[in-house]
């Protein structure tokens, strides 16, 4: 056969005389020196027998001594990035290839797999070396967290011990029944602090997340006191007015309402018009809105039940439902479905309207002197400048994980914050900020539904409507400073 006339079988390109060779297989194919050479390294690296690449024959290596020494084409270094898909599928197709260089090629590209991969790991064990180096600065501060809480804890418990021998001590040297009486009564205080400090925990919560969790201080199932007053109607709304709440409840025959005093249980005013709304005032005043006369009007009661004032607000509607109302410090705002009315409060002129983007129900308000924060059904916080005549949707932020009640509520009120209620989400309001966290309602209040709350410089005070009877109101007294 003409070796001008046939291709190598390894590479599939035209032999020459030169750079040719057959071997002594059955069928004494031919292929390139340096091919033949290159194939028979390869083979050799896997077993002594050498075989033709083509129909896998057991033969000598050739008829021609392969001389070793044969120079190889040196192979394209282009792919040392490596080879994408594309570049590999035109390999395998083109007729031309050099199979030498395409296996040196692939061969390479496993060199550079190892390189890669010492490289990733190489970074994978600096994250490691980082993360551990961070848990173990956030194991250091829990610790300490931990620490602290469980040496305070002990600390006030053993002051307690001693303060309960110098009571016993006392008691035993009193003989008076007067004496005896207060005694008595500082026994159930004391009893009840030391069952408090008891109770008191601080736990360790393993966070959802990859990273480390958080030191939580659980609130009592029970709080420091509380009361239960069994309304004979749900109130629609309750107010804070101090020293005390007030509920209005509207009355099923027609057009009569109560305003209701929640702590006596006693009814402080009866009106047999419709109350529309109960509401307080920019500066702390009990006040409703109701017709006077067939003309919508604002009144301000004392805690007595008494009206002390009120104001005509003629522009209003009789016909209408009497509006959700707000008495800021220069204007009054009304509320009907999605509109916002603004009238100057010194000459009883229409100023401008805010417009939300669907009709809504609001849940709950709060007033800061010509500002209003309300929480709504879509369960947003919007913030509305009256002056300024801007509305702002406050961005919320919903903590799931572990809750403490000192952190999340005491702290929080004390820094500042609000509370709105939304039925099933309460809002923390950071006026400055115009932000807002967001908690399930049952994760705080898992008993009930928070109506309103107020705050003193010794404890918070939340009036929480019963689960399975909203007419039953609970007052619950948490401390602000642990015992």
């Amino acid at each position: 056969m003409d070796k001008n006339q046939i291709n190598c079988l390894i590479c599939f390109n035209k032999v020459e005389s030169e750079l040719c060779n057959n071997l002594s297989c059955r069928y004494g194919h031919f292929f390139h020196i340096a091919c033949l050479e290159k194939f028979a390294r390869f083979k050799q690296k896997r077993n002594n027998e050498f075989i033709c690449p083509t129909c896998n024959k057991e033969g000598t290596k050739a008829k021609q001594n392969v001389n070793t020494s044969i120079t190889v084409e040196d192979t394209d270094d282009s792919c040392d990035e490596g080879m994408d898909t594309e570049t590999l599928k035109n390999n395998l197709h083109d007729d031309n290839c050099n199979a030498t260089n395409f296996e040196e090629k692939l061969l390479k590209e496993i060199e550079k797999i190892q390189e890669d991969k010492k490289i990733e790991l190489k970074k994978l064990d600096h994250e490691k070396k980082y993360l551990t180096a961070e848990i173990n600065k956030k194991e250091a501060i829990l610790k300490e967290e931990l620490e602290s809480f469980y040496k305070d804890k002990e600390t006030k418990i053993r002051n307690l011990i001693d303060e309960t021998k110098t009571f016993q001590n006392i008691q035993e040297g009193m003989t008076s029944a007067l004496f005896q009486s207060g005694l008595n009564d500082m026994r159930e205080k004391l009893i009840s602090c030391i069952d408090h400090n008891i109770k008191r925990k601080a736990v360790f919560n393993r966070s959802q997340s990859v990273f480390m969790g958080e030191i939580f201080y659980p609130h009592l199932d029970e709080p420091a006191k509380q009361f239960c007053i069994q309304l004979d109607r749900i109130p629609t709304k309750v107010v804070f007015k101090n020293p005390g709440f007030y509920a209005l409840v509207h009355i099923d025959e027609p057009q009569r309402s109560e305003i209701i005093n929640i702590e006596m249980n006693k009814v402080m005013m009866s009106s047999e018009t419709d109350i529309g709304d109960l509401s307080r005032t920019y500066d702390g005043r009990l006040s409703f809105i109701s017709l006077w006369n067939e003309i919508p009007t604002i009144f301000f009661l004392d805690t007595c039940g008494i009206v002390n004032g009120s104001r005509e607000v003629s522009y209003l509607n009789k016909n209408a439902p009497l509006p959700l109302y707000f008495y800021l410090k220069d204007n009054i705002c009304y509320f009907s479905t999605r509109i916002l009315h603004v009238y100057n409060k010194q000459h009883n002129t229409y100023l401008f309207s805010f417009i939300l983007k669907e009709d809504v129900k609001i849940f709950d308000s709060r007033i800061i002197e010509d500002d209003i924060y309300i929480v709504d059904s879509r369960q947003k916080v919007v913030y509305f400048d009256t002056i300024g005549q801007k509305m702002i949707e406050i961005p919320i932020y919903f903590k799931e994980g572990p809750f403490s009640f000192q952190k999340d509520i005491i702290s929080e009120l004390k820094n500042g914050s609000f509370i709105l209620s939304s039925g099933d989400f309460l809002f923390f309001i950071d006026p400055m900020a115009k932000t807002a966290v967001g908690f399930k309602m049952d994760i705080i209040f898992p008993d009930g539904l928070l109506l309103n709350y107020c705050m003193t410089d010794e404890e918070v005070i939340f009036c929480v409507a019963d689960h399975d009877d909203e007419s039953r109101l609970k007052l619950k007294y948490f401390s602000i400073k642990p015992n």
